[in-house]
């Protein structure tokens, strides 16, 4: 599909830092894309390992603009690239995903559709897979009722995800973009799509529009730590909006369960070591560093 001028123009922000060539295989999968009329910013959280010249050194057929600030979690970061952005729709996707050939299309078709019903976001389908070479030459089929099941789950702010959506601009302009007080990993994603739908504003859902999650170099002890820091945005969420952020994880069940973990030296820890199920004791954990941010943080033996 050519882009006509009555289409609005999108603009795709992708947050990085210090992934330079996972970026990479992600820029290349925009080269096929049916809907031609968008620009790429990589907004870039402080990168060190040269992302910025990888990204001036490609040849690629669309614009792309590199931006860049000191460290500052990335939440600033996408706000940084929303600044910059000349599209009326911002599409956010991840730095290690492969998009479908008719992504930015579909993205564009469905805010069209939804134009006159106050419709501020779209969220897409993804599927997670090992690495980039696993991606399908075509979409797989979803059935009727998962993509009924998914098209009532993804309402919901709780499963708004910057994987893959794609947000009016005036929405985000007139929440104040992200809060930059989410400096770590975990629910500013969320906290967005919270304040988008309690500004008036619906989030729908479109199946066709498909990506495909390619896993990054992480070891068990980053996975860990992600956590960690998760628990500590979900308390930080429920700081701002006590309700929803119950439902982010910050809740009293959460934190027992790091009193009932943290018990005889950290047991569960011990017991489990190696074990994904330790990402469990490791959020219930920041739920408490959240909760009680005047109590130095914790040294966990391994």
């Amino acid at each position: 599909m050519i882009a006509s001028r009555n289409m609005p123009k999108i603009s795709v922000i992708i947050p990085t830092l210090n992934r330079k060539e996972i970026l990479k295989t992600t820029l290349g999968s925009f080269v096929d894309q049916t809907f031609t009329d968008f620009e790429v910013l990589v907004a870039d959280d402080g990168s060190t390992d040269g992302t910025g010249e990888m990204v001036k050194s490609l040849d690629l057929p669309f614009p792309v603009k590199h931006l860049w600030h000191e460290n500052a979690g990335r939440s600033a970061a996408r706000n940084m690239g929303i600044k910059a952005a000349e599209g009326d729709i911002i599409l956010f996707v991840d730095d290690h995903i492969i998009l479908d050939k008719r992504f930015i299309e579909e993205h564009v078709k469905a805010h069209d559709r939804y134009k006159k019903s106050r419709v501020g976001a779209v969220r897409g389908y993804v599927e997670f897979i090992e690495g980039p070479s696993q991606a399908p030459p075509q979409p797989r089929h979803l059935t009727p009722l998962k993509k009924i099941k998914l098209f009532f789950e993804y309402r919901d702010p709780l499963r708004f995800y910057t994987h893959n959506v794609s947000v009016r601009k005036e929405a985000l302009v007139k929440i104040g973009g992200f809060d930059e007080d989410f400096k770590e990993y975990g629910f500013q994603d969320q906290e967005c799509g919270y304040r988008i739908t309690q500004a008036g504003y619906k989030i729908r859902f479109n199946p066709n529009a498909v990506g495909y999650i390619f896993k990054a170099v992480f070891n068990f002890e980053k996975e860990c730590d992600k956590a960690r820091q998760a628990g500590r945005s979900a308390a930080l969420c429920r700081k701002k909006h006590p309700r929803f952020g119950l439902r982010c994880g910050a809740n009293p069940f959460n934190l027992l369960l790091y009193h009932i973990f943290s018990a005889r030296n950290n047991w569960w820890l011990r017991w489990n070591k190696g074990k994904d199920c330790a990402k469990l004791f490791y959020f219930a954990l920041g739920v408490w560093e959240g909760t009680h941010p005047d109590q130095p943080r914790k040294t966990i033996p391994t």
